[in-house]
């Protein structure tokens, strides 16, 4: 591929090369059997890119059974990224010269920031990636990040055979390829998959009323809800790994879905969930509410949501009967 600093275009051919992850696994760009997602991201704890591959993290299994491979870099150090990357299900890469931002043609700017549709998803994205800090999870980025703070983030999709698919090159920090977006890039088969997924609002799971806008349409991404059993309450201020006996983070996205069709009114406990925060479930609580996963259960027509809603029965049914125990339902 040509080495200027101009915009890679659809047809463009990428040579063959191979990258070292932080891990220190070879990564193949292109590889040989499957689809490429090479990633632009920021710097190393960046809240912002954060808040976008924790909707990656969710859905990495469906997006690795549509035959994608994902790749992620960053124009931080080794030294710098690896702290912050040990949970991630996919490789990332340290580009702390940027010689791969200028070949693909990733810019900086101060539009980065700037852009007034940045300004939403950067203020949720630093509430929760401080939630994430103070849950242990996470850890705070560098006062002064290598690299700046004014990347733009880019998406390319990469046949094995080298050549671009597709790319996007975003106007603002938060501008890239959604999960559904990506999975609706690909080959038929992975266009195939995709189109037999519920759309992102929709409400697959009908309860007896339903909130005006879903979690998915919220402003600034798709939301999550994670789960976590702990022995006594958690202690936001302190390590709430102390008292952490199992958590759940695969259904994310999927349970936020399953409940965003819950009325905060007339529905129940669960209608009290709160995606965009913190909820805590005493045992008490829990045992109240396993009836309710039920019939969330029986009525739910979309596997994915109702694997979360059959998981979630799961740690409910472990509160209820672990004494002095808390289900914490933490939101984006």
């Amino acid at each position: 591929m040509r080495r200027s600093r101009g915009p890679v275009e659809p047809g463009s051919i990428v040579d063959e090369r191979s990258l070292t992850a932080v891990s220190g696994d070879q990564v193949a760009v292109p590889d040989p059997e499957r689809l490429i997602h090479l990633q632009f991201r920021r710097f190393a704890g960046c809240p912002v890119c954060n808040l976008h591959l924790r909707s990656v993290v969710r859905r990495h299994r469906e997006i690795e059974a549509a035959g994608v491979r994902e790749v992620v870099v960053f124009h931080s150090p080794t030294e710098e990224l690896a702290p912050h990357t040990t949970d991630l299900p996919f490789a990332v890469v340290a580009d702390p010269a940027r010689r791969l931002y200028a070949e693909f043609g990733v810019e900086r700017s101060p539009r980065a920031l700037l852009s007034p549709r940045a300004w939403g998803p950067i203020v949720r994205a630093v509430l929760s990636g401080a939630r994430n800090v103070v849950r242990g999870r996470e850890h705070l980025p560098s006062t002064s990040p290598h690299g700046g703070r004014l990347g733009l983030p880019a998406d390319f999709l990469i046949a094995p055979d080298g050549r671009v698919l597709a790319a996007k090159y975003g106007e603002h920090v938060y501008d890239q390829w959604s999960v559904d977006e990506l999975l609706e890039l690909g080959p038929s088969r992975t266009r195939g998959r995709s189109a037999e997924r519920p759309r992102a609002n929709a409400r697959s799971c009908p309860t007896n009323d339903l909130r005006e806008t879903s979690v998915s349409e919220a402003e600034g991404g798709v939301m999550g809800i994670e789960l976590e059993l702990h022995s006594g309450r958690p202690v936001r201020k302190g390590s709430p790994r102390d008292t952490l006996l199992r958590g759940s983070y695969a259904h994310g996205e999927a349970l936020a879905r399953a409940l965003s069709t819950l009325a905060r009114q007339n529905s129940g406990k669960l209608g009290r969930v709160d995606p965009y925060n913190d909820t805590l479930f005493n045992e008490q609580e829990a045992q109240a509410t396993r009836q309710e996963v039920a019939a969330l259960v029986r009525a739910c027509t979309d596997d994915q949501q109702k694997a979360a809603l059959l998981d979630l029965a799961e740690r409910l049914e472990a509160c209820a009967a672990t004494p002095g125990s808390y289900l914490w339902f933490m939101g984006d």
